[in-house]
Formats: structure tokens, sequence, C-alpha cells
């Protein structure tokens, strides 16, 4: 799990951010958020601070403010409960719902007995999100070549 929330979830989030690609025109796309509204997300997570009951764990902090000390437990927290909601209507669609078969895959994971079902399930969510970001990068990698 911790490949999920230690590798996965802050490369995507550095995706999002346009901070993943060296080339600064391929962190221009439509699928980054600018700052103001990475602020919008980080706020929100913060004023939520106060209704999460303390059952919860560790309230959530400031995505854009604490994203590089984030723990897995706060990734995990960020994959499951807010990401899907505070993106929506921000980040395009298309992007949520790939960004959505990672979610469904992970929040299977984290149940106590898998059933046959299930493992089938989060293997093909998997695929889903890989092939739809595979699918994105080899876009991305066509368009610089026929510059």
């Amino acid at each position: 799990m911790h490949l999920f929330y230690e590798n996965i979830a802050p490369y995507m989030v550095k995706f999002w951010m346009g901070a993943f690609f060296k080339d600064s025109a391929l962190n221009s796309e439509p699928y980054v958020l600018d700052n103001k509204q990475w602020s919008e997300i980080g706020q929100e997570m913060e004023a939520v601070k106060k209704s999460i009951p303390t059952d919860f764990g560790r309230p959530p902090r400031n995505i854009l403010l604490h994203h590089n000390g984030y723990k897995a437990v706060e990734w995990a927290s960020w994959i499951m409960l807010y990401s899907l909601p505070l993106l929506k209507g921000r980040l395009p669609e298309h992007y949520l719902r790939g960004w959505s078969y990672f979610v469904k895959a992970v929040c299977l994971c984290q149940k106590r007995k898998l059933s046959a079902q299930d493992q089938d399930d989060i293997k093909n969510f998997l695929l889903e999100f890989y092939n739809h970001y595979e699918r994105y990068a080899f876009c991305i990698i066509c368009h610089q070549k026929s510059h």
C-alpha cells in the first residue's frame, strides 16, 4: 500500500501541480491546476479540521503547503476521502475519471477480506488507471515528436 500512498499519489499531485515534467511546456496542459485552485483546495482541507471526529485520525493538512511532508496515512486520506470531492469541478472530467479508477482500487484494497470479485475489480481498476494515463503519456510523446 505504501507504493500507492507514497509514490503514485505524490506523483499525481505533482502532475496536477505542473511540476511533474522537466519541460515546462508539458506542465501547462488542461490537467494542471493553478496556484489559486490549489490554494482553495488547501483552504477547504484546513476548514474541515474542526468538523472531523478524532476517531478518523489525523486531521487533514493543507496539501499545497504540506504535500512534501505528507506521511503514508495522510496520502491514504487524500486518496480515499479528499481527492475526488476537492478535484471535482477543478480537474477536467476526463482526468478526474482516470483518477477515480485508482481511488476505487485503493478503497477496495482497504477491505479486511477480499473476495475473488474484489480482486478482479482491483486489477481492472488499476489497469483502467494505468491505461488512462499511459494513453495520455503516449499522446504527449507523439505531440513532442511532431514539433
